[in-house]
């Protein structure tokens, strides 16, 4: 029989050879543990790869630290350590702990890889980032995850189809970013609905603002939305609408009259006067036709109210028409005229 082991100082080498021998066939550069067994092998599988396999496929190569105190931090089971020497301007990473597989595209098979890696950085009390890599058929790697030494947890941008932080069942549905740091975007569907930057929280047009007397996901009986470019609607578009209102806040603990609530144009600049309040209403329109929205009050920065249409206060009727005449066609004054110029009442007859 040849030999198959050389031993020189500090080196056994491992010859090329196969053959039979006691316990079974030994494959051809290959070590296998325990020799009733052999069912832990040591191997050369290729250039530079030193493979560690079970004689057979169908079973699991397990790999233990025998005694192993399991509650003790201090011991791991492997460690993967690059000893390098490191200086002011180099730091040595450690080694890359990857997992491979392979996928048919249709036409080819190829290669996919996760792996892990520590980055070290330079400091006074030095800091390091876990990350986890993957890698298409060799190409350049790609960072999905890291974590930091100080606790951050780092995720790619992501986008509206395909969140950086999603579920298992609606992987379209979650959160990501627009390679900014000013904002964060979420995601239902595949569909952008929220925005939240430095300066402000936008929410994609057709979107409601719902709040519901009961828990989260019920029906909703407030609703704000956009109806229009600069238009902000109370309630929800229905056969059967739900009416609406603004009010001011309640005073509950202690006497004293309620909060205020007070509507306001905006304010001029320089010489220009302030904005106008504005308040519309719909005629009806006629079967099957929307109504459209007509001024029925104005109420400018000088503090002149002008009205379209009659106004009644207690039963008083009186039509407005700036520049003519008006009759009182209700009330104690029925048949006396209220003069008007201008819109301004100047006396009655």
């Amino acid at each position: 029989m040849s030999a198959i082991f050389a031993l020189t100082t500090g080196v056994v080498y491992v010859r090329s050879w196969s053959g039979t021998v006691s316990g079974g066939t030994l494959a051809a550069d290959t070590i296998k543990l325990d020799s009733t067994n052999q069912d832990v092998i040591l191997a050369r599988g290729a250039a530079n790869v030193l493979a560690l396999q079970n004689s057979t496929t169908a079973q699991l190569l397990n790999i233990y630290t025998p005694g192993m105190v399991v509650t003790s931090a201090e011991k791991g089971l492997t460690v993967l350590s690059n000893t390098a020497a490191t200086s002011s301007v180099k730091d040595q990473m450690s080694g890359r702990i990857t997992q491979r597989g392979t996928s048919w595209t249709g036409t080819a098979s190829k290669t996919v890889e996760f792996f892990t890696e520590v980055l070290p950085a330079n400091a006074a009390t030095p800091t390091a980032t876990w990350k986890l890599g993957y890698i298409l058929e060799g190409v350049a790697a790609t960072y999905p995850f890291q974590v930091t030494s100080a606790g951050a947890a780092l995720h790619s941008n992501g986008t509206s189809a395909l969140p950086a932080f999603a579920f298992a069942n609606t992987p379209a549905t979650g959160i990501y970013t627009t390679n900014s740091d000013t904002n964060m975007r979420f995601s239902i569907n595949t569909t952008p609905i929220l925005q939240i930057d430095t300066a402000s929280l936008g929410l994609a047009a057709g979107t409601l603002v719902a709040w519901a007397s009961g828990a989260v996901g019920t029906v909703g009986d407030l609703f704000l939305s956009r109806e229009a470019a600069a238009v902000l609607q109370a309630g929800l578009d229905a056969a059967g609408v739900t009416n609406q209102m603004f009010k001011g806040p309640d005073r509950i603990t202690s006497a004293g009259v309620g909060g205020n609530l007070t509507f306001a144009g905006g304010r001029g600049f320089d010489t220009g006067l302030g904005g106008s309040l504005i308040f519309q209403t719909a005629p009806a329109a006629g079967a099957g036709v929307a109504g459209v929205l007509a001024t029925a009050l104005t109420i400018d920065a000088a503090k002149l109210a002008t009205f379209v249409g009659l106004v009644d206060s207690a039963g008083y009727k009186v039509a407005t028409e700036a520049g003519i005449d008006a009759t009182v066609t209700t009330g104690d004054l029925v048949g006396k005229t209220i003069t008007f110029k201008k819109g301004i009442v100047t006396g009655y007859a």
